[in-house]
Formats: structure tokens, sequence, C-alpha cells
């Protein structure tokens, strides 16, 4: 393994050599320049700030592209949650609301503590489902497996965290 960046130097002919190839594959997907853009940007933006912990295990162009692929997977997650969210009728009292929200933080850190018990890899593919809003298809894509590979890993899971969290007397009163 070797590190991606070892100076500035290197970030910047990084940049400047697959800058342009990353914006043609993002649009290749989403078919709108000022994204795509942004999404490359934002991409060399996390690469910058992990760069002392990213240890190339591939070609600097496949991880790029990966980094990239992810980036957008993100931001068009992100955009879904926001068209939602922008479409919602709210007609909920704030307390409610705010009690609603403080039960939903409780229960998931109980479930994200409960995984911690996971395999990471079946860990990952559960969070990808289940906090990410990925289908069972988009994992499969993401992560190079079957999608019955990823179906018996959130049963998995599933049963697992079924039977951690079953006896957790703050969940369930």
């Amino acid at each position: 393994m070797k590190k991606l960046i070892t100076s500035s130097a290197d970030f910047e002919m990084i940049f400047k050599e697959y800058y342009n190839p990353l914006c043609n594959f993002i649009n290749q997907y989403i078919k709108n320049w000022e994204d795509a853009r942004e999404i490359v940007q934002t991409t060399f933006l996390n690469i910058w700030k992990a760069r002392d912990r990213i240890m190339l295990e591939t070609s600097v162009k496949s991880y790029l592209f990966q980094a990239a692929k992810n980036t957008m997977i993100d931001h068009i997650r992100k955009n879904k949650r926001n068209i939602e969210i922008r479409n919602l009728d709210i007609n909920t009292d704030v307390s409610e609301e705010e009690s609603g929200n403080i039960d939903a933080l409780i229960i998931r850190e109980r479930i994200e503590k409960a995984c911690l018990e996971l395999k990471p890899k079946n860990r990952e593919i559960f969070f990808l489902n289940k906090f990410e809003g990925l289908t069972y298809e988009e994992i499969a894509n993401h992560l190079n497996i079957s999608k019955r590979a990823v179906e018996d890993n959130i049963s998995r899971a599933i049963k697992l965290l079924r039977e951690q969290l079953k006896n957790d007397k703050n969940l369930f009163d």
C-alpha cells in the first residue's frame, strides 16, 4: 500500500489530471454539469481532508473514480431526502415533534451500539440500507456483490439486532 497524497504538489497534479475526466464520468450518470462539477469538487475536498489516512490498494485512477461515484451516490441520496422533506405537509405540534426526534435519536443510538457486534461487512451493508437508504440493488452494485448476498446480510443483521435489543428496557417500556 502507498499513500495517495504526500504533498500539496501531488494533490495539485492529481486534481489537474483527473478533474475533467471525473466530471465527464459523473455527468454521464446525472446529466447535469453543474452538479457533476460540485460532486467532483466535493470528492477532492474529502480526499484532501483525509489525505493522511488514505492508503491505496488500487491505482490512483480507480480510487478517484470510485470515490467520485460514492460522492455522487451521497449527493443523489441527499437531494432525494431534501425533495421528500420539502414535500412533507407538517401539521404537528412542536413539542410532539421534538419528543419524536429525541425518541428516534435514542433508538438510533441503541441500534448503532448493537451494530458494533456485527461483522464489518455485515454492518456496512446494514447501514447502507437502513441509514443511508440504498436499495439492495444499489448496495450490490456499490460493493460488487450479488443482490442475494445483500439480502442475506440484511437478514442476518436484523436477526442479531432483534436478539440483542429485545431486552433493552430503554426501547421497550
